[in-house]
């Protein structure tokens, strides 16, 4: 696991809302992918993405804000039922995971305790997202890679 400060390029995404506990997400995704298979519209998606609105030690665990995303070209015309969001095109605090989705609760903690405040930044307001650059159908859990992007002013 490492962090570091870049610039994360722009990404859109065709995204469902998620309330509840953010452990929990999958079962939106698994929607999404439904979606995403009836209309035949893999061709258009680029990996996967999730953003979290709330912070877990403020908000009731029922009560939690969030989306997940796939991530998709320009050219996506996006279907009635999913919500278009954006998200990048800034400089983010990141903290690359490797590893199993466990692992995430900690590594959110190590952005926020280690590098964060290393960096000197600050943070810039908006919701922090995860991108998962492969999933548990590709990889084993012990080869999951995951960045943890916090935008910064």
């Amino acid at each position: 696991m490492s962090g570091d400060i870049r610039h994360v390029p722009h990404l859109r995404l065709a995204a469902l809302d998620h309330t509840g506990p953010y452990a929990a997400i999958s079962r939106t995704f698994a929607k999404l992918e439904t979606v995403f298979s009836d209309r035949r519209h893999w061709p258009h998606a680029n990996g996967l993405a999730a953003v979290y609105y709330d912070d877990p030690t403020e908000t009731p665990e029922a009560e939690l804000k969030s989306a997940a995303g796939i991530i998709v070209d320009d050219a996506y015309d996006m279907p009635p039922e999913l919500m278009e969001l954006t998200l990048g095109g800034t400089k983010c605090a990141v903290w690359t995971h490797k590893g199993s989705y466990a692992g995430l609760p900690a590594a959110w903690t190590a952005l926020y305790a280690e590098t964060l405040p290393a960096s000197g930044e600050t943070p810039a307001g908006l919701p922090p997202f995860e991108i998962y650059l492969n999933t548990p159908g590709e990889v084993p859990d012990d080869d999951l890679v995951t960045e943890i992007c916090l935008p910064l002013l």
